[in-house]
This record gives structure tokens, sequence and C-alpha cells, in this order.
């Protein structure tokens, strides 16, 4: 997984995405946030972070993840 920061994203989107489209590669775009946490004593900043990835590569991930969810749900109502 290759990490880019947003700037570096938005620069150079066409690359990227082509690096993620021909070579399967996976991004992580590191994205800044202001969060305003008065009871810390204001503005503060967070790195936030977003994964792009092929839509195959995606599609096999959330199978996984729902058969995963499937058997948690089995197993739970087994147990009561």
């Amino acid at each position: 997984m290759k990490l880019v920061t947003l700037g570096q994203f938005e620069r150079d989107l066409d690359r990227i995405l082509d690096d993620i489209t021909d070579d399967r590669e996976h991004y992580c775009v590191k994205t800044p946030v202001i969060n305003d946490l008065k009871d810390k004593g204001g503005l503060v900043w967070e790195d936030k972070a977003v994964i792009v990835l092929p839509i195959e590569d995606y599609e096999l991930l959330k199978e996984g993840y729902d058969m995963w969810q499937a058997n948690y749900k089995e197993e739970i109502t087994q147990l009561v």
C-alpha cells in the first residue's frame, strides 16, 4: 500500500488512478482535518485517512466481511 497526502493525491490523480487500475495498487490518502475541541483548548489538527483500491479488491474484501458478519450473528443467536 502506498501512502500519499491529500495534496499529492490531488496533484497526481491521473497517475495514481492509472497505478490503481493498471497495477492494482492500493493507496492510503491522509487528510488533515480540523476538529473544534473546545474542552481541549480550541482547534486541533487530526490526521484522517481513506483507502482507494480497485473495485475487484473491494468486492473480495466486502464478501469476506459479510461472511464473517453472518457467522458472528449466527454465533450470537446460538448463545442466546
